[in-house]
């Protein structure tokens, strides 16, 4: 469902920001994302936004593709 694919999104942004040493706040900076807003996100108080999901995937050298594209090994499938 929508909101485990959101939540998966998110751990995916997460798991590349600490894999970068990237703080929260730096990550906001460089995506110019607020930080409030980026903080409660990442908490699961809102899905991104397509815009969100281009800058964070800029900042954090991937592409957006790359942070949607979701691998459920439950049923060898993409979502």
């Amino acid at each position: 469902d929508s909101n485990q694919y959101s939540q998966k999104v998110t751990e995916k942004v997460t798991a590349l920001r600490k894999a970068t040493g990237m703080s929260v706040k730096a990550l906001a900076t460089q995506s110019a994302i607020p930080y409030s807003t980026l903080d409660r996100k990442l908490k699961g108080g809102g899905d991104l936004s397509i815009r969100e999901i281009k800058a964070l995937a800029l900042a954090l050298g991937v592409t957006a593709a790359e942070l949607t594209l979701i691998y459920d090994p439950a049923t060898s499938s993409a979502a």
